[in-house]
């Protein structure tokens, strides 16, 4: 593993990202995304957790700001549904097929993953799961950079 960063291949991504960083936020989680699902965390042996729940949790304990950029038109009715609550701003942003994010502006991630279960390897029915790749980083070039990204990003996102 190099110094500033890791390649993740596959359901790695889940036990990398989502249990060792996302779960840990302290401060703002940014993310864009073609596709977007309320899709459950496989927290141990017997515990699921939809990713909801994860992140109202860190706005209520922690005071963590969310902002999510979404691409597919398709999944307005379900992000409303499920995403609209204090603390979690969302946003529509067309064409948009990019797939990042941003933990506390510590720990970024590029890849090739929507954040639905598929695409992210937290899919436990094997018959819709997807090989992605995923590069972690931590280099805080990089991370500007990225943050500067989704910032424009979110400049012309459209709110819902």
């Amino acid at each position: 593993m190099s110094k500033d960063h890791k390649i993740e291949i596959g359901a790695n991504f889940q036990e990398n990202i989502i249990k060792r960083f996302l779960l840990k936020a302290s401060k703002n989680v940014d993310i864009i995304t073609w596709a977007i699902s309320d899709f459950s965390i496989k927290l141990n042996e017997n515990q699921f957790v939809k990713i909801s729940t994860v992140l109202k949790e860190l706005i209520s304990t922690k005071g963590v700001g969310i902002r999510i950029i979404f691409g597919n038109k398709n999944n307005i009715g379900l992000v409303k549904q499920v995403f609209s609550f204090p603390g979690c701003e969302v946003r529509l942003l067309e064409p948009n097929h990019s797939k990042i994010m941003l933990i506390d502006d510590l720990i970024g991630y590029v890849g090739s993953g929507n954040f639905t279960g598929a695409g992210l390897g937290s899919n436990w029915n094997k018959k819709h799961f997807n090989l992605e790749v995923s590069v972690l980083f931590w280099e805080k070039k990089d991370i500007l950079e990225l943050k500067r990204f989704f910032e424009i990003a979110w400049k012309y996102s459209i709110p819902i």
